[in-house]
C-alpha cells in the first residue's frame, strides 16, 4: 500500500509539473485542446464558447450605440432650442432699432418743407434721407405726397430710384394715411427685394401731408445666418415666411418647410413679438455626423467593455480551475499576484486614456462655452440697448429743440445785425450737436459685437458711459441717481465695454427696483479693499426676496413678469472672466450689488 501510494503521488507530480510548464510558455486551454489532439466534442463547445463572446460583445455594441446616438440627440435638441432663443433675440434687436425711424423722421422739419411744396428742391431731402439710410441701415426710406407719389428717397441716385414712383396702391401707404402708421412685408415693384415697410403718416394740420417710409432689408441678416449651420425660417403672423436661409422657401407657408425632426436633423421652433406683429422662428439643424460619431463611440466604448467583461470573465474562470489543478500553494499566490498586476495596469492605462478624451472634450465644451457667453452677452446688450432706444431719442429731442431755436434767433440775430449773439448762439448749436453725437455714439459702441480683452480700464469712463446711456430713462422719471467715484481709485482689470454693460444692466434692475418708491435713490460708489476696487450699485428699493437669493446668478432665475433671466448670470460670468466676482448684499433699506475686480 505504501508503495502504490508512492508511484500515485509522483504520477500526480508529473502532472503538476507539465500543466505549470505549458502555463509558463504562455499556452492557453485553446492551445491545449487543439496541439494535443482533443476530442471533437470539446473543440465544438470551445468554438460555441467563442461564437457567444462574440455575439454579446456585438449586441452591447449595439445596444452603447443606440443609448449614445439618443443622449447626444437629446443634446443637440437643448442646443437647437438654445440657439432659436438667440436667433430670435438678433432678429428683435435687428427690427427694435428701426420702429422709432418712421416717427422720428415724419416729425422732421425738412420732410414736412418738402411735403408741403410737393417737391423736393435740388434733392435736399433726398440728400438727408440718404445720410439716415446709411447711418441706421435701412434698405431705403423715401417721402410720398398724399397723392401717392414719391417725391424724395435715399436711393435717388441709383438707377431704380423711388423717386416719381407712384404707391397709392400700396397697403402700407393706404395703412399710414388711413391708421397713422402700417407695417407690410412685400417684394418691392421697383428693386424687386423682400423687405418689411415700416410707414408713419405726416401731419400738417387739418389734413395729412404726406408719409414717410422706411424698408427694412434682411440680406444682412441672412448672410450672417447662412454662415453657420442652421437652416433658419422666420414667419409673420399669417404663417407665411419672410426671412430664411434658404431662398427656396420665402413666401412658402410654414408648414410646407422642412422644419421637422428627424433621423438627420433636429428642430426647434420659438415666438417673438417685433414691429407690432408676432412672429415665429424655425430651426433644423443637421445632426447625422453627430449621430453617427456618437453611436460609432457608444459601440465602440460597449464593445470593448463587453470584451474586457468577457475577458475579466474568463481569466477568473481560469484562474479557478487552474487553482483546483495546482498543487503548490505557493505558486498559484505568485500566478494570483501577476494577474492582478496586469488588470491593475490595463486599468490605469485604460483611466488614462478616459482622462486624456475627457481633458479634450473639456476644452471643447469651454471654447464652445465661451462662444455661447459671447453670443448671450451680445444679444443680452442689444435687449437693453432696445429697451432704453425710447428714452434717448427723447433725450435727444430735447436738445434738437434747442439746436432749432437757437437757428431761429441767430437768423433774426444776423438780420439785426447782432453778430456777437448770434455767434453766441450758434456756439450752443454745436455743444448741442456734441451732446448729440456723444449719445448716438455711446449706443453705436455699446451695440457693437467685439471680442472680450481685460485691460485697465477707467471705472469713471464706465459709469459715465452707462449713465449717459440711462440718461433719458433716469431724466424722465425722479430718481436721483448719485455718482461717488473717487479717481484715485479709478483703474481696474476688465474689458471697458462689457464693463458698462454689467452697470447698465445693474442700474436698470436698480431702477426697476425703485420704480415705487415715495423718494427713490441709487447710488454708485468705489472703495479699495487690498489690490482689488468694488464698485457698489445700491438702491433704496425693497431689497431682493430671501427665498431666491441663493439663485440670484443662475440663468433663467427671474422676478420680472417679462424677464429672461439671463442678465445677472451673463454679469456674473463676465465679472469672473476677468478674474473677479459679483455678490449681492442686502441693506436695512434696499439691496446692494458689489463687483470687485483686480487692480492693474
Amino acid at each position: 500500500m505504501h508503495a502504490e501510494t508512492l508511484v500515485a503521488q509522483r504520477q500526480a507530480a508529473r502532472k503538476d509539473g507539465s500543466a505549470e510548464l505549458a502555463q509558463a510558455q504562455g499556452s492557453s486551454i485553446f492551445v491545449r485542446i487543439f496541439a494535443h489532439g482533443g476530442p471533437w466534442r470539446a473543440r465544438i463547445r470551445v468554438l460555441a464558447l467563442v461564437f457567444c463572446a462574440l455575439a454579446l460583445i456585438a449586441s452591447a455594441a449595439w445596444v452603447g450605440g443606440e443609448v449614445a446616438a439618443s443622449s447626444e440627440r437629446r443634446r443637440a435638441e437643448w442646443e437647437a432650442r438654445t440657439a432659436a432663443d438667440i436667433y430670435a433675440a438678433s432678429l428683435r434687436s435687428e427690427l427694435a432699432k428701426f420702429e422709432l425711424a418712421p416717427l422720428l423722421l415724419a416729425g422732421g422739419d425738412a420732410v414736412e418743407r418738402a411735403l408741403r411744396a410737393g417737391r423736393d428742391n435740388e434733392n435736399a431731402l433726398s440728400r438727408d434721407l440718404e445720410r439716415v439710410a446709411a447711418r441706421i441701415d435701412a434698405g431705403a426710406i423715401y417721402a410720398i405726397r398724399p397723392d401717392g407719389e414719391t417725391i424724395a428717397s435715399s436711393n435717388w441716385r441709383a438707377a431704380n430710384s423711388f423717386v416719381g414712383e407712384n404707391y397709392s396702391f400700396r397697403s402700407y401707404f393706404q395703412g399710414a394715411m388711413r391708421d397713422g402708421e402700417a407695417a407690410l412685408f412685400a417684394l418691392g415693384t421697383v428693386s424687386g427685394l423682400p423687405g418689411l415697410y415700416l410707414s408713419r403718416r405726416v401731419e400738417g394740420g387739418a389734413d395729412p401731408i404726406g408719409v414717410i417710409v422706411v424698408k427694412v432689408q434682411f440680406e444682412r441678416l441672412e448672410e450672417t445666418w447662412a454662415a453657420g449651420r442652421d437652416a433658419l425660417y422666420v414667419a409673420g403672423p399669417d404663417g407665411v415666411i419672410l426671412v430664411t436661409t434658404d431662398p427656396s422657401a420665402r413666401f412658402r407657408n410654414r408648414s410646407a418647410t422642412p422644419a421637422v425632426a428627424n433621423r438627420r436633423a433636429v428642430a426647434a421652433s420659438t415666438t417673438l413679438a417685433a414691429a407690432g406683429a408676432r412672429w415665429t422662428l424655425d430651426i433644423v439643424r443637421p445632426v447625422e455626423q453627430r449621430l453617427q460619431a456618437a453611436g460609432s463611440a457608444g459601440r465602440s466604448i460597449a464593445g470593448l467593455a463587453a470584451a474586457f467583461v468577457l475577458g475579466a470573465c474568463w481569466v477568473l474562470l481560469r484562474h479557478r480551475t487552474d487553482l483546483r489543478r495546482r498543487a503548490l500553494e505557493a505558486e498559484a499566490q505568485r500566478e494570483a499576484l501577476e494577474r492582478r498586476v496586469r488588470e491593475r495596469t490595463t486599468a490605469l492605462s485604460e483611466a488614462n486614456r478616459r482622462l486624456l478624451a475627457e481633458a479634450d472634450e473639456r476644452a471643447r465644451i469651454e471654447a464652445a462655452r465661451q462662444t455661447l457667453q459671447d453670443e448671450l452677452a451680445q444679444a443680452n446688450r442689444l435687449a437693453v440697448l432696445g429697451q432704453i432706444t425710447a428714452a434717448v431719442a427723447h433725450e435727444i429731442n430735447q436738445p434738437v429743440a434747442a439746436i432749432r431755436a437757437n437757428a431761429d434767433n441767430a437768423s433774426v440775430l444776423v438780420a439785426r445785425g447782432a453778430t456777437e449773439l448770434a455767434t453766441a448762439a450758434i456756439g450752443a448749436i454745436a455743444d448741442l450737436t456734441e451732446r448729440i453725437g456723444a449719445i448716438t455714439g455711446g449706443l453705436r459702441d455699446f451695440a457693437r459685437a467685439r471680442p472680450a480683452t481685460a485691460q485697465a480700464t477707467s471705472v469713471q469712463d464706465a459709469v459715465r458711459g452707462a449713465l449717459l446711456l440711462l440718461s433719458g430713462r433716469i431724466n424722465a422719471t425722479d430718481v436721483a441717481v448719485q455718482a461717488r467715484v473717487d479717481a484715485r481709485r479709478d483703474t481696474v482689470i476688465a474689458d471697458p465695454l462689457r464693463l458698462q454693460q454689467v452697470l447698465v444692466n445693474l442700474i436698470q434692475n436698480a431702477m426697476d427696483a425703485v420704480a415705487d418708491r415715495a423718494a427713490p435713490r441709487i447710488v454708485l460708489d468705489s472703495r479699495v479693499i487690498d489690490d482689488a476696487v468694488e464698485i457698489v450699485v445700491a438702491d433704496n428699493g425693497p431689497g431682493v426676496d430671501p427665498t431666491i437669493v441663493e439663485k440670484l446668478f443662475l440663468p433663467f432665475q427671474t422676478t420680472k413678469p417679462d424677464g429672461l433671466g439671463l442678465g445677472l448670470a451673463i454679469c456674473c460670468d463676465m465679472v469672473a472672466d476677468w478674474g473677479g466676482d459679483l455678490r449681492h448684499e442686502a441693506l436695512p433699506d434696499g439691496a446692494a450689488f458689489i463687483i470687485r475686480l483686480r487692480r492693474p
